[in-house]
């Protein structure tokens, strides 16, 4: 899917609420052109894992002010949904990903099987771990089956308040996220139409948000 720009309603959300605030975390950073150009927090601690988008994603944050490359996976892959999981997702919940056929969606997974290999650990654990750091803006946009353990991870050292902002939330990724956050924070804006779905939210209490 192309890059989140400034251009985009999702670019200048993440802009308008990012704004001002100290300590950004961006699950998913890519090359560093798209989500990471928008988010306007003091400091940004970006995740990838693609090694064919890390030289460029590294260069980018190591080009912006306050930026901070961290190259692992967001959280431990056994954590995020399975193949039973994503087979009954997808029969039993209508989204986006039903464009496409399980034989696709799983070809996607093998392919990033060999570099997910590659780490240990869950990033947002190791930078808690390394910065002590406590995050007041959160973009969610990692692995299309991560978002739920990506979340509950960030949340652990969520500030109160904390902005969370998901994409994807018309597909597996942020579904289930979505709707647990509208019962308990404060919807900032959405736009459902756009691209698979974008939400931003402000929680007030990390621990009790899902």
């Amino acid at each position: 899917m192309q890059e989140i720009t400034i251009q985009d309603p999702f670019g200048q959300a993440l802009a308008k609420y990012s704004e001002g605030l100290c300590i950004g975390l961006e699950i998913g950073g890519g090359t560093g052109d798209g989500s990471t150009q928008c988010i306007k927090t003091k400091t940004l601690f970006s995740i990838e894992n693609d090694p064919q988008k890390i030289p460029h994603h590294k260069r980018n944050m190591d080009l912006r002010d306050g930026g901070i490359a961290v190259h692992g996976n967001s959280t431990e892959p056994e954590k995020w949904m399975q193949q039973d999981e994503i087979i009954s997702f997808y029969n039993s919940t209508k989204t986006n990903l039903n464009r496409y056929s399980l034989e696709t969606i799983f070809s996607w997974i093998k392919q990033s099987e060999p570099y997910l290999g590659n780490y240990k650990g869950s990033a947002i654990e190791g930078i808690w771990a390394e910065s002590g750091a406590r995050f007041d803006f959160i973009l969610v946009d990692g692995h299309e089956f991560s978002g739920k353990p990506d979340l509950l991870a960030a949340l652990k050292y969520a500030n109160k308040n904390c902005v969370i902002a998901l994409d994807d939330v018309n597909a597996a990724k942020n579904y289930t996220n979505y709707f647990d956050l509208k019962k308990t924070s404060e919807l900032l804006c959405e736009d459902l139409s756009f691209r698979n779905g974008w939400a931003v939210f402000r929680i007030s209490n990390p621990k009790s948000a899902i």
